[in-house]
């Protein structure tokens, strides 16, 4: 069975809908838990960015702790 431009329209539709519903769920959590924390959070965009941030941050604590040159 050969789907037609209008099937494949239709069922990126469908997709598009949902996920627009799961980003809203997320945007919803994301909300709750800065509420929680009194908005005194950082978040990243996730993947390579989070990683980075955690590397920055045990960076600068184990500087705040005067360790000269911190090593991974």
């Amino acid at each position: 069975m050969k789907l037609t431009k209008l099937d494949m329209i239709e069922i990126y539709n469908k997709v598009i809908y949902i996920f627009s519903d799961i980003r809203t769920m997320k945007a919803e959590i994301i909300r709750c838990i800065a509420t929680i924390f009194h908005d005194d959070i950082d978040m990243t965009s996730g993947g390579t960015e989070s990683i980075l941030m955690a590397c920055k941050t045990y960076h600068d604590l184990a500087i705040s702790k005067g360790i000269i040159k911190p090593e991974m």
